[in-house]
């Protein structure tokens, strides 16, 4: 009874908590994305908040993890109740970050468009690192089968993607009144990423390569049915089916540069800044499947074989370090990087 009684107040709390419950489209009045503004809000950084849709009756129910609600952003990346901030902005003045929230009930849809804006302190990330690889797929264990005698073989696992290398920067950091200003550009590409900053705890340039993906895991092969009698007739036992080979890992990417000048008015800040110049990891192997048995063979019968071992993926290889930049103290002219 005391079991029960603990499966209806779980399913209870279940219900009542907003990441499951329905709400009427009709009864949401707003979305937000509810944060403590006083914290140090810098790009790079994350927010701990909750998403939450006020009522009509004005009732504020958090949706954060609720399967009707999507967020969309190209400026925020949502894991859990954690907002990365992945924005890089082309300009001084743009210090707000933009969401938009997609809320649907059976044909309801509501769409709020959502903004943040930066208070510019605190720790700053300038993140250039090369982009993960995707892992490989994990594989299914096949079943026996139903029509024929013979097991199924397993699948392969994929192989895991290679991790990008980090690109080539040239940067320069200066100071004007009380704020720091940042300018980044890509030396290839061209691309200009234009930061402000006020009293940086540190600021942080994040070039390392990305991680290769995992190999995926191969799938176990199927077992071969039994050998039987049907009448004065029989059924072999059936032969197992092959394990799957598990797929290779990613190589690593390797670690960008830059070229950091600093202006001699903001000299103060040389201390503040640090470089993640590491290479991207190596993706595991996947590991190879089982193989599977053979059915039981009846007296007088010929044995079936069993299925053949699968091969371990291999490991990716790491990616190359890059070496830690020297930081140039001098004054230029910092009007035409604004």
């Amino acid at each position: 009874m005391a079991k029960i009684s603990t499966i209806i107040l779980f399913l209870f709390i279940l219900i009542s908590c907003g990441s499951v419950k329905k709400i009427d489209v009709s009864s949401i009045r707003t979305i937000y994305l509810e944060h403590n503004p006083i914290l140090p809000l810098n790009y790079g950084g994350k927010i701990e908040g909750k998403i939450k849709a006020i009522t009509t009756d004005g009732e504020e129910i958090d949706i954060t993890n609720n399967r009707h609600l999507t967020l969309t952003s190209n400026d925020v990346v949502q894991r859990g109740k954690v907002f990365e901030i992945v924005k890089h902005p082309n300009s001084f003045n743009d210090q707000f970050l933009r969401l938009s929230y997609t809320y649907v009930n059976k044909e309801e849809v509501l769409v709020i468009s959502d903004s943040i804006q930066l208070n510019l302190r605190g720790d700053l990330r300038i993140d250039g690192s090369g982009a993960d690889g995707l892992n490989g797929v994990n594989q299914s264990n096949r079943s026996t089968p139903l029509v024929f005698r013979d097991g199924k073989d397993g699948e392969h696992g994929t192989d895991g993607q290679h991790g990008s290398s980090a690109e080539n920067y040239i940067g320069y950091i200066w100071k004007e009144g009380s704020d720091y200003y940042v300018y980044v550009q890509n030396i290839i590409t061209k691309e200009e990423w234009k930061y402000i900053s006020r009293e940086p705890s540190k600021i942080l340039f994040d070039l390392s390569g990305g991680d290769g993906g995992n190999g995926g895991n191969g799938g176990d092969g199927s077992n071969g049915k039994d050998g039987e009698l049907d009448g004065e007739k029989s059924k072999r036992p059936g032969n197992g089916g092959n394990a799957g080979n598990g797929g290779s890992g990613g190589n690593g990417g390797s670690a960008g540069s830059i070229v950091l000048f600093l202006h001699s008015n903001a000299a103060e800040l040389e201390s503040k800044i640090s470089f993640d110049m590491s290479a991207g990891n190596a993706g595991r192997a996947g590991e190879k499947g089982k193989p599977g048995l053979p059915g039981k063979a009846l007296a007088g019968q010929v044995a079936g074989i069993k299925g053949r071992i699968g091969v371990n993926g291999l490991t990716g290889m790491r990616g190359q370090d890059g070496q830690v930049p020297e930081i140039a103290i001098q004054e230029f002219d910092f009007s035409g990087y604004k």
